[in-house]
């Protein structure tokens, strides 16, 4: 890490995501951004750049080509004093501070200044330390890029202290203590949602008791799923029933379903190079075949999430209702949070409407056979699923 000074700059990756993280007190901040052959202007949703609360979010590789330079500003009210305040830009995963600024010690008593810029050098990106203050306040500062406080567009976020949000670990005494760090699938960093079960015990009623009788050991076999939605409000489902709905971990929607073919294994992988487009997840489990509750199935759903306590929520209820809502995967505030949900619905149409989520309407045909080899016998369940947009 370099502790920035007026005047100095330093090279940051631009393969690589950050936050810049205020610690400002009642301060305000905005940002001025300068596009190629353009005049300045205030930020208004560009892509590769993200206001989350309190923190600017930022993804060098998605950054607009045409925006050369990023400003940020900061202004207070009169009354507030200028003590303590602190800036830093941190990687967007493992929170490494790659450069910081000790605003207070180095400003006289300013009501507003420009903080820092990020902008291209050659093929990359640096950050310079400016603090160039303005003694007549915001409307002198925003006038000197052509730009007016009344402006429309105009944003300024009011800092407020944000509190670190943790999950209790639940029915975790298989897995070690301690937070997630990073997790990496082909050299990205990701956060996980695993899926293990067994087969339901002989003892389990099921439609094939009527046709093989008592003996028979059904063969269960469950699937993972989500509704996800963006920040840009794009919303739809991952699901690992089939390929179409597999999704993508190096495109949208950046979360993808896998499930394995020799083990009771499903999972889903979200990238966290784009977290800063995510918004939320509500995953589910949906049982395919052969048990008519969820109870002896020993389901265990691990979620490993960068920056939050490794957490598995199981399912031990006599319901039959065969979809599973497991919990809510929250990304719009500075960790991710986890919310479990433990409940149970009929369809995904039924699971959609209980959560307002409001972008699918879901037709399921269900078809029981049943298929007789020389070694095996089994219960298929055939789906037919349509997916309509609403």
């Amino acid at each position: 890490m370099i502790k920035l000074v007026a005047g100095q700059n330093t090279a940051i990756r631009a393969d690589n995501a950050y936050k810049l993280q205020f610690e400002i007190a009642q301060w305000q901040w905005g940002i001025i951004v300068n596009k190629r052959a353009l005049k300045p202007a205030l930020y208004n949703d560009e892509q590769g750049v993200s206001i989350q609360g309190d923190l600017l979010l930022l993804n060098f590789h998605d950054i607009d080509p045409q925006i050369e330079k990023l400003t940020v500003y900061i202004a207070r009210a009169e009354s507030i004093e200028c003590s303590n305040l602190m800036a830093s830009l941190n990687d967007l995963v493992d929170n490494k501070c790659y450069a910081s600024i000790d605003i207070s010690g180095q400003i006289a008593a300013q009501s507003a200044l420009i903080l820092l810029e990020l902008y291209r050098h050659q093929d990359g990106w640096k950050i310079r330390c400016v603090l160039q203050g303005y003694a007549a306040g915001l409307d002198k500062l925003l006038a000197s890029y052509g730009l007016q406080a009344s402006a429309n567009g105009r944003l300024i976020k009011q800092h407020n202290d944000v509190k670190k949000i943790t999950v209790s670990k639940i029915n975790s005494v298989q897995q070690p203590e301690g937070v997630v760090e990073n997790i990496q699938i082909g050299g990205q960093l990701k956060a996980s949602v695993i899926l293990r079960w067994q087969s339901a015990d002989s003892g389990k009623k099921s439609l094939s008791n009527y046709f093989l009788g008592e003996k028979f050991k059904p063969i269960s076999d469950l699937r993972i799923g989500c509704f996800y939605q963006l920040n840009n409000a794009q919303n739809g489902i991952v699901y690992s029933f089939e390929k179409e709905f597999k999704g993508s971990f190096e495109g949208v929607p950046f979360i993808e379903a896998s499930r394995s073919t020799t083990a009771h294994l499903e999972r889903l992988d979200i990238n966290c190079r784009y977290q800063h487009k995510l918004n939320r997840y509500l995953v589910f489990v949906t049982m395919m075949q052969a048990s008519n509750n969820w109870n002896g199935l020993n389901v265990e759903v691990a979620f490993e999430i960068p920056g939050t306590d490794k957490l598995i929520i199981s399912a031990d209820t006599l319901m039959v209702k065969p979809i599973f809502a497991v919990a809510m995967i929250d990304y719009t505030q500075t960790q991710a949070k986890i919310t479990p949900l433990n409940e149970y619905f009929n369809d995904l149409v039924e699971l959609d409407s209980a959560f307002g989520w409001g972008s699918l309407f879901t037709v399921v045909i269900l078809i029981n056979t049943v298929r007789v080899t020389e070694t095996t016998t089994r219960i298929n369940y055939e789906f037919c699923i349509i997916y309509v947009k609403c």
